[in-house]
């Protein structure tokens, strides 16, 4: 358990942090068992959660604007039906006016489904946040950060001459 400032969460931590998201335990109360700010729980889940997409076989529409009577923006001249109703392409890729539909829940915490009794049979966007996955994406931000410069030899040679 990170104790002091600036240690980092580990496995076991996220595995506690999971384990209470799942069970709706709040930020705070996990911030107390693992002797963090709770900030730091916050960063944790919204750093680290996966993008579960949308489910499968539902209706493929997610904009925020059910009431819209536009149609053939996918550019089908045979097409009849209200974009808004569309079942046969995605004409949220083609509309200028698309707005995805965000899930209250999503936008404050705990930013994640793990919990959400409507988990299973949402419609919308949803997010999860798994140990491992957490802890995966965390060592690789911490080891791209430490790689070094990307540049060509060339490029980098021109910019030490201009010093």
């Amino acid at each position: 358990m990170p104790k002091d400032k600036g240690k980092k969460l580990n496995l076991d931590d996220r595995v506690t942090i999971a384990a209470g998201l799942d069970q709706g335990v709040s930020f705070a109360a996990l911030a107390r068992k693992l002797e963090v700010a709770p900030s730091t729980i916050s960063r944790e889940v919204l750093a680290n959660r996966t993008d579960k997409g949308f489910r499968k076989n539902r209706n493929s529409n997610h904009c925020a604007h059910r009431d819209c009577f536009l149609k053939r923006v996918c550019g089908q001249k045979l097409c009849t039906d209200f974009c808004s109703e569309c079942k046969k392409k995605n004409c949220n890729k083609y509309c200028e006016h698309f707005e995805e539909i965000v899930c209250l829940k999503l936008k404050k915490p705990p930013y994640v489904c793990n919990a959400c009794k409507k988990h299973y049979s949402c419609s919308l966007r949803r997010f999860s946040y798994s140990a491992r996955r957490a802890d995966s994406k965390a060592l690789r931000r911490r080891r791209d950060a430490r790689s070094g410069i990307d540049g060509v030899p060339a490029k980098l040679d021109q910019l030490l001459t201009r010093l």
